[in-house]
């Protein structure tokens, strides 16, 4: 802890007033982007707004950048790329996972994906390696993969499917380490 703050690691921390206000969920689902500014962002359910995705520019004063209905499909990971390119992932809707897109720091989202491209399960982590790549994980040994930004998806799920994969890490298109729980042998890095 430093100044007040949890630091887990650049991509996952949140002060501890946020910790208190957010789902624990929220906590472990924080982003930032390396620019001149430091920008993050967290995903959660702050009681007065209810979903919200939550915006700071230098990391000890946070606010609402995005409030979503009660119907929204639950989100459980951001992550970004400096320029304030942002994706989310969290609950399917409408048959297949749900990943958003912002182009701009998260004022406005557009839905990506489809039900040809995209399975129909939660996707629990969202890494952006670049503007174009990107990895995410979730239930059921989930592994989606695009290299165009989002606009195509390839599932390259684990065989099996009975992992929860909870955590990615990548560094390009072809290389990603997963983490999470499998079936038989408990905690697992894939």
């Amino acid at each position: 802890m430093i100044n007040g703050q949890v630091n887990m690691s650049k991509r996952a921390w949140c002060p501890r007033s946020l910790c208190a206000a957010l789902t624990a969920a929220a906590c472990l689902s924080a982003g930032w982007t390396a620019s001149a500014t430091f920008h993050g962002w967290a995903l959660g359910n702050v009681a007065a707004n209810g979903k919200v995705i939550l915006h700071t520019e230098n990391g000890h004063d946070w606010s609402v950048q995005t409030t979503y209905s009660s119907s929204d499909p639950d989100l459980g990971s951001v992550d970004g790329v400096p320029g304030g390119v942002l994706w989310t992932v969290g609950m399917p809707s409408d048959g297949y996972a749900t990943i958003r897109r912002s182009a701009d720091q998260g004022k406005t989202w557009v839905r990506q994906g489809s039900t040809n491209t995209l399975p129909n399960v939660e996707l629990l982590k969202i890494r952006a390696v670049n503007e174009s790549i990107l990895w995410s994980v979730g239930v059921s040994g989930t592994v989606v993969v695009t290299t165009n930004g989002g606009t195509d998806w390839v599932n390259v799920s684990l065989p099996g499917g009975s992992q929860l994969l909870q955590g990615v890490d990548a560094i390009d298109a072809q290389t990603a380490w997963v983490g999470g729980e499998s079936d038989t042998n408990g905690f697992a890095i894939l």
